[in-house]
């Protein structure tokens, strides 16, 4: 069997729109309110 490559990309941060939507949810973070919850996903960081 061939194998296909692949390639790793780093998305830019436009890219991490969804992942920035349930990272600020705090329904979807409440399995992380031990930790502090929601977590911030500001550019700047």
């Amino acid at each position: 069997m061939k194998m296909k490559e692949i390639y790793l990309k780093t998305p830019s941060f436009e890219e991490l729109s969804y992942r920035k939507e349930l990272l600020s949810d705090p329904e979807t973070m409440s399995y992380n309110s031990h930790l502090g919850g929601i977590i911030d996903f500001d550019e700047s960081k």
